[in-house]
């Protein structure tokens, strides 16, 4: 809209032509030249959250997912509530949102399709595991698994070795739901407290 309304300011437009040439309507262009709308307005109503609040809540909900502790709904509705009385009390505004009631079930929906984020279960990650997931660890693993295979002569004998361990146990049967990206393959791991080893 800001090239249109340069476009007739440089080549001394009528509304009427500048609207004809960029395909707009004539009325909405005549308000936006006597200021009677904001440059940059958009169609619906105003956004709970500014573009930063709501990209810097985004960013601490990956923050929490890469981390292995994924935020839920309800803390991510108290946050942008948080942050939105917060902002109306600095700037003097009255707040959009009814204190007690809280974030309306339209705006989770609008903020997880305009951020791709999904709720899922958590899969149960133990902290010693977390921990020792890096390269170096992996590596060394490896070197021992194929030294020991080799020392009890089980190497080219897949059909000889087994895995045991609780996986399939649920050491954990208190998992909630929680808010995660879409794009991630697997179901965002949750860090507990103690170890299955």
């Amino acid at each position: 809209m800001q090239s249109v309304l340069d476009d007739v300011n440089e080549n001394h437009l009528t509304p009427t032509q500048a609207a004809k040439k960029h395909g707009i309507p004539r009325t909405t262009l005549t308000d936006k030249i006597k200021g009677k709308s904001q440059v940059n307005a958009r169609n619906g109503r105003p956004h709970i959250l500014s573009k930063e609040e709501e990209e810097s809540l985004v960013f601490y909900i990956k923050y929490r997912v890469d981390r292995g502790f994924p935020i839920s709904k309800k803390a991510i509705l108290s946050l942008a509530l948080a942050t939105h009385l917060r902002r109306c009390e600095e700037m003097g505004m009255t707040p959009k949102v009814n204190r007690k009631k809280g974030l309306s079930q339209k705006w989770w929906k609008g903020f997880k399709c305009r951020n791709n984020l999904t709720i899922r279960k958590p899969s149960p990650l133990d902290r010693g595991r977390k921990d020792a997931v890096d390269e170096k660890v992996v590596k060394e693993f490896f070197e021992l698994y194929r030294t020991r295979i080799s020392d009890n002569g089980l190497t080219g004998q897949a059909h000889r070795v087994y895995n045991v361990d609780e996986t399939g146990f649920d050491l954990d049967p208190q998992k909630k739901n929680v808010v995660t990206f879409k794009k991630m393959g697997a179901p965002a791991a949750s860090v507990r407290k103690g170890t299955r080893d």
